[in-house]
């Protein structure tokens, strides 16, 4: 699912006004995949942490996605204010979902059972 979404917003880069239908299509292709991190990553943070730490490392998730909310469409629209085109807010969206993808596939181990 997320190399659909990455591939969508990778695509919504190179949208010019004329193909509007197209953009519809893929924002709602994001909308389907890229938010079905946010149940995956708690569901990461809770088997990656010590049983005892769950609730506190699912609190610093909450807080981080809380700040990466807030901040995120600032820095998009001074993006496109600085450029003068959404192709490269897109485009550093897309990088920073990309390494995000990369960061749970390389650092996620899930804990095992039978270590408690």
């Amino acid at each position: 699912m997320g190399s659909v979404g990455l591939t969508a917003l990778i695509a919504l880069a190179f949208i010019t006004p004329g193909w509007l239908v197209l953009g519809v299509a893929l924002t709602a292709v994001i909308g389907l995949t890229v938010p079905g991190y946010v149940a995956l990553v708690q569901n990461i943070i809770v088997e990656a942490a010590e049983p005892r730490l769950a609730a506190t490392a699912v609190g610093y998730n909450r807080i981080f996605a809380a700040v990466g909310a807030t901040l995120g469409p600032p820095i998009f629209g001074a993006t496109v204010d600085f450029f003068s085109s959404y192709s490269f807010g897109w485009l550093i969206t897309s990088a920073i979902l990309l390494a995000a993808i990369f960061l749970i596939g390389v650092l996620f181990h899930e804990r095992s059972r039978f270590s408690e």
